[in-house]
């Protein structure tokens, strides 16, 4: 008996493969062809790629992750980490059902391979009805809202479970998505976004469920982000759930390389970290915002936008839409540091940065997700957030700088009560929030329990009305006596040049909540 080879022959050391090709300038233009042979190889064997290996260079492992990260970043979109374990975490890119689902599809619909990326322009043109490049609101709500496109577990968060639509019991208002994955807010999705869109809706069509309903008995479609995000328990179930396709998969494909034996399911701590990471605000939601801004946008990962990362990614470029061959309405970069009124089609250039500059809120030459969420949740681009814009965007309800903040140039709320978030307030509310977010992570909580981080001071003014609040200027020796009467005493420093010590009724209580809660709290005399 002979056994013949025709072509290439795997040997687990390494694999055959065609004329390699290296990322394009675009950083999400993946070579389809390419990619459809690493679909059908181990992740952490996409090295060994002969091809790869003889276009870098490259001798040394590899894990999937470094793969990507550092020599084909326009495939990030074509493969998902599950973020552990730390050191090499887990990254996949089959489709459930990856051996059939092709056969599943049916004419008119989108594709059953969800997780294929090499489909998603065949997608992105079914619901291209005009064939203009681009989706508008029409279109793409078919995603979610025509059952006979969209796929299955989209419409189900839709309808809420039903055949038929239910206002009632809707988990997810389209609108919502449509704003949220409209990146640069031109009234249209890019096939670049459609991308984006398709990356995060990942664990909904896998795992076939959503975030979980909330305690309120708000609708989610109502709720934050329109129901468009994944909460913590869809995180978890998503972790099992692709454990448990991956190991199906890798043992009945182990003659091509696949490798089970690293898969295992996350440690609670793992589940919290990862769900941490990803949670940029501290919201306890991950937004297709967050998704992007960390996943794709910051290229270093070190938590900001510089000048490059912005513009080398999806966000606006220019102050005017997209309208070449949409009706859609012109939208402006307003008047902000310098950044005109007037809707010009003028788009940003090496010299001119409005777009970054009006991200930039706190003006220190980079931008952090918290400064991006205020210009994406500014939905009318007046500068202002409104109380449905500040809530629809996912910012805390009973987060107190909100209420501190508030400002009578704003719209009222359904009490009549005046309130808005300026883009001045929203700088102070910046420094709040990253003391905040710090010790949301430090001891694994939420924004809505108020945590601060002891690094960061709060510097509190204390007006001397005897006996609630005392307040006594005196020299060294005087501080040390009033120290051992009990007073809180302090030397000059960077934020009072004059020593004084602090005390009565008022002082004390802020220094007991302080020390519960965990605070870091300087008093300074009010003069006023």
């Amino acid at each position: 008996h002979r056994l013949w080879f025709v072509g290439c022959l795997v040997l687990s050391v390494q694999i055959c493969s065609a004329a390699f090709q290296k990322c394009s300038t675009n950083p999400l233009d993946c070579p389809a062809s390419q990619w459809k042979a690493s679909i059908a190889s181990f992740p952490d064997s996409w090295y060994l790629d002969a091809g790869f290996q003889a276009a870098f260079g490259v001798s040394s492992a590899l894990s999937a992750s470094e793969y990507l990260a550092d020599y084909m970043p326009c495939c990030k979109h074509c493969a998902w980490s599950l973020g552990y374990p730390k050191a090499v975490p887990i990254v996949f890119s089959i489709s459930p059902s990856q051996d059939t689902c092709a056969s599943l599809t049916i004419a008119g619909s989108l594709n059953q391979c969800y997780l294929d990326c090499t489909v998603w322009p065949t997608d992105f043109s079914l619901l291209d009805k005009d064939g203009s490049s681009f989706l508008d609101e029409s279109e793409f709500l078919n995603f979610v809202t025509n059952p006979q496109v969209a796929l299955p577990q989209m419409y189900y968060l839709y309808s809420g479970g039903r055949s038929t639509y239910s206002s009632s019991k809707s988990k997810l208002d389209p609108h919502t998505v449509m704003y949220t994955s409209d990146l640069n807010k031109d009234g249209a999705i890019s096939l670049s976004e459609w991308f984006i869109v398709r990356h995060f809706t990942a664990p909904i069509l896998v795992t076939r469920s959503g975030p979980s309903n909330p305690t309120n008995n708000q609708a989610l479609a109502a709720g934050p982000l329109g129901g468009f995000f994944m909460d913590r328990t869809l995180s978890n179930v998503w972790q099992t759930k692709v454990i448990l396709m991956l190991m199906e998969y890798y043992v009945s494909h182990s003659s091509q390389g696949f490798k089970s034996l690293n898969l295992r399911e996350p440690k609670s701590s793992e589940q919290t970290s990862v769900f941490q990471q990803a949670d940029l605000d501290g919201s306890g939601r991950i937004s297709l915002e967050e998704h992007y801004y960390r996943v794709f946008a910051d290229q270093d990962g070190d938590g900001s936008l510089n000048v490059s990362e912005y513009y080398a990614g999806l966000y606006r470029k220019t102050c005017a839409s997209n309208c070449a061959s949409k009706a859609c309405v012109c939208t402006q970069c307003k008047a902000t540091r310098g950044v005109p009124t007037a809707c010009s089609s003028v788009a940003d250039s090496a010299s001119t940065k409005k777009n970054f500059v009006l991200h930039d809120i706190d003006e220190d030459n980079k931008i952090a997700f918290v400064e991006r969420k205020f210009i994406a949740a500014d939905s009318d681009l007046d500068g202002i957030l409104s109380w449905d814009e500040w809530t629809t965007a996912d910012f805390a309800q009973d987060y107190s700088p909100w209420q501190g903040s508030m400002n009578c140039s704003g719209s009222a709320n359904s009490t009549g009560a005046c309130n808005a978030m300026t883009r001045a307030a929203y700088k102070q509310y910046l420094s709040y929030h990253y003391c905040s977010l710090q010790a949301m992570r430090l001891y694994s909580t939420f924004s809505s329990s108020y945590p601060l981080s002891s690094t960061c001071t709060i510097v509190l003014k204390v007006r001397h009305q005897p006996p609630f609040a005392l307040v006594n200027t005196t020299s060294a020796a005087g501080m040390n006596e009033l120290s051992a009467a009990g007073w809180s005493c302090y030397p000059p420093d960077d934020v009072d040049a004059v020593g004084r010590c602090y005390d009565g009724l008022g002082v004390r209580m802020v220094a007991a909540a302080a020390e519960r809660l965990g605070w870091s709290v300087r008093p300074v005399l009010d003069a006023g």
